[in-house]
C-alpha cells in the first residue's frame, strides 16, 4: 500500500516550468538575498527557472564599482520554504562591463530598461557613455593624451528560459568626445582572442579591448582556469619574472570561484579571457580586442560587439564548468570517483580535485 501510494505521489509531482522574466525590484523580499546581497527598491531582477541576478539601478554602486547599470547579485533558483522572501546565497560582488577599462556612466533612470521579447528571453538594457573607472588608466592615459577613443556602450543582459547562464553582449560604438552620436546596437563580432597581448597598447593605441571588471568578492575563492586556485602564487612568480600583467596578461577559458553552497564563472563564447589584473576582489577580464594593425584605422561610427556568458554553481567549478561548456555547444562526458587517504584508505570529504 504504501508503494502504491509513493508512487502516485511522484506521478503526480509537477515538472518545472521553464521561464524568464524581468523586472524593476519593488520588494526586498523579491530579491536574490544572501551574505553579499545588495539589491533595493528600484534596481532590477533578471530571472529564469534556473538562476537569478540583480542589475543596479540608476544608483550610487554600494560595491566596488561607481555608477548603475552593473551585475551585484547572483544565486541560483533555490527550492524551498528556507530561501523565500529574498532569504537566497548571493556571495558575489559586482561586475561591470568594460571598454578599454572605462565603465557605463549611468545615472538616469531611462539609461537601463526591460526589453519586450518575442521569444520568451528576458532582455535588460544598459545604454551609457564610458567613464574611467577608479582612475585605474587616468596616469598612463597622460602619456598618450587623446590616443583613446571616446565610447558608448550598449550592454544587453539576456536570460532565456531553462539556460543556466545569463548571456552578456555588449556593443560599443566609437563617438565624438563632444558626444552628439547615437550608440549602435550591432556591430563587428570580434574574433576570440588566444595568444596573450597587451591591454594597455591597445586601449591606449586608439583600438578596443571589451570585457568586465569581475569582482567577486574576499569571501570567494577565486579560480583561472590554468593555474587552479592558487592565484597568489602566480602573480608572486609573474612579479619575481618581471612580468608586467597588463603587457603580458594571465590567459584562461574560465575565470571563477567558489564560497559556501555557491559557485561562479564567466567565460568568452569564442575564445580566452585576458587577466591584466586579478584577484578575489578586483580582477579585469578581456574577452574582446581589435587587431593592432587595425588600431590607427579606427573611427567615429564604428561599433564592434563582444558576448560572453556569466553562470552560477553549486559551490564547485566543475557545476560552474558544465554550465560553460553546455553554452559553448562542447561534448561531454563525466567522470566519478573517492578521494582516500593515502595510508589509511579512509574517504575524505570536502576535497579540491583539479582535472
Amino acid at each position: 500500500m504504501t508503494s502504491i501510494l509513493l508512487s502516485v505521489l511522484l506521478g503526480c509531482a509537477p515538472e518545472t516550468q521553464e521561464y524568464a522574466n524581468a523586472y524593476s525590484l519593488e520588494d526586498l523580499g523579491d530579491g536574490i538575498g544572501g551574505p553579499k546581497a545588495l539589491a533595493r527598491a528600484g534596481d532590477f531582477i533578471i530571472e529564469n527557472d534556473q538562476m537569478r541576478f540583480a542589475i543596479l539601478g540608476a544608483r550610487n554602486s554600494y560595491g566596488p564599482g561607481i555608477y548603475g547599470g552593473s551585475l551585484i547579485d547572483a544565486d541560483l533558483v533555490r527550492p524551498g520554504l528556507d530561501y523565500r522572501n529574498g532569504n537566497g546565497n548571493d556571495h558575489f560582488v559586482e561586475l561591470n562591463p568594460t571598454v578599454n577599462l572605462d565603465i557605463p556612466f549611468v545615472t538616469e533612470v531611462d539609461q537601463i530598461e526591460v526589453l519586450d521579447t518575442d521569444d520568451g528571453s528576458a532582455v535588460i538594457r544598459v545604454t551609457a557613455t564610458g567613464t574611467p573607472y577608479l582612475g585605474v588608466l587616468v596616469p598612463l592615459r597622460g602619456l598618450t593624451p587623446g590616443s583613446e577613443p571616446a565610447v558608448a556602450m550598449v550592454t544587453d543582459y539576456i536570460l532565456r528560459p531553462g539556460e543556466p547562464w545569463l548571456t552578456l553582449r555588449t556593443t560599443v560604438t566609437i563617438v565624438p568626445k563632444s558626444g552628439g552620436l547615437d550608440p549602435l546596437l550591432d556591430g563587428e563580432t570580434l574574433p576570440g582572442l588566444e595568444e596573450p597581448e597587451s591591454v594597455v597598447e591597445v586601449a591606449l593605441g586608439g583600438g578596443v579591448a571589451m570585457g568586465d571588471f569581475y569582482q567577486q568578492g574576499g569571501a570567494v575563492d577565486a579560480f583561472l582556469s590554468n593555474m587552479g586556485f592558487d592565484e597568489a602564487r602566480a602573480i608572486y612568480e609573474a612579479q619575481q619574472d618581471g612580468v608586467n600583467l597588463f603587457w603580458s596578461p594571465f590567459t584562461a577559458d574560465l575565470l571563477g570561484g567558489t564560497a559556501d553552497g555557491v559557485s561562479y564563472g564567466i567565460a568568452s563564447l569564442n575564445g580566452k579571457l585576458f587577466t591584466p589584473l586579478f584577484a578575489s576582489s578586483q580582477t579585469v577580464a578581456i574577452g574582446a580586442m581589435t587587431a593592432e594593425e587595425d588600431n590607427e584605422n579606427i573611427s567615429e561610427g564604428q561599433a564592434f560587439t563582444y558576448e560572453r556568458v556569466f553562470t552560477v554553481g553549486e559551490g564547485d567549478i566543475g557545476s560552474v564548468m558544465d554550465n560553460v561548456l553546455l553554452a559553448k555547444g562542447v561534448e561531454t562526458g563525466e567522470v566519478r570517483g573517492f578521494v582516500v587517504e593515502a595510508q589509511s584508505g579512509q574517504g575524505i570529504s570536502g576535497a579540491k580535485v583539479l582535472v
